[in-house]
């Protein structure tokens, strides 16, 4: 019985382990997918290359490698931070506001925000002096 107990906990483990990975590469893929619109219509070119990265530094990058044609850009770390934070309050939030309620655009906005710009580090580091100039 105990055996056997093990082998599912290890089981379980595994799975979420790779539910946390496809997760990952999702959000990555996403953030992908923002950088290259948002640096599209973003004028001011220090913006625009703060949201995109390098490829050797992109933990989550397989889905990126697998689905890029050439059009997709490299997210960088700060949008990822971004998307992650977006996504974790959308599911947070489904059981709070159900997504077709009014305002729950603005509530993801708010909240993601704040999170963001509570972190002890800051999301994008390169643009941190840039506000003043």
């Amino acid at each position: 019985m105990f055996i056997h107990s093990q082998v599912n906990l290890c089981d379980t483990m595994s799975n979420l382990s790779q539910i946390k990975l496809v997760k990952d590469n999702a959000v990555t893929y996403i953030a992908g997918y923002v950088s290259r619109n948002v640096s599209k219509h973003e004028t001011c070119t220090d913006c625009s290359a703060a949201l995109i990265g390098d490829i050797s530094k992109c933990e989550a990058s397989e889905l990126l490698a697998i689905k890029n044609r050439g059009g997709l850009k490299i997210p960088s770390s700060g949008t990822i931070t971004v998307c992650n934070a977006t996504e974790q309050c959308f599911h947070r939030l489904q059981y709070e506001k159900p997504p077709n309620c009014r305002g729950f655009a603005e509530t993801v906005i708010v909240r993601v925000t704040e999170e963001v710009m509570s972190k002890r580090d800051a999301v994008f580091p390169e643009l941190y002096n840039h506000m003043f100039e």
